[in-house]
């Protein structure tokens, strides 16, 4: 799935020149290899940690850029 994302992002937002990437770091030729992903993220640590939550609907935004990994939800 993660894969589909990257090449559509690659595809959409950059190779189509659509102004969301400066000029000068949009490659002149592009390549199908160019759209696989060629970031790796580990973590070093992971802490976990008890958080006193108490829901609020009231305060609650869901605010959406048009990505599906964009979708926000803030308390």
């Amino acid at each position: 799935m993660m894969n589909v994302t990257f090449r559509d992002i690659f595809v959409n937002r950059i190779a189509r020149r659509t102004g969301f990437v400066r000029e000068e770091f949009v490659p002149r030729t592009v390549t199908p290899e160019m759209a696989e992903p060629m970031a790796k993220v580990e973590a070093e640590e992971i802490t976990l940690e008890d958080i006193d939550f108490i829901q609020d609907y009231e305060k609650c935004a869901v605010m959406l850029s048009g990505g599906t990994e964009s979708l926000l939800s803030m308390a």
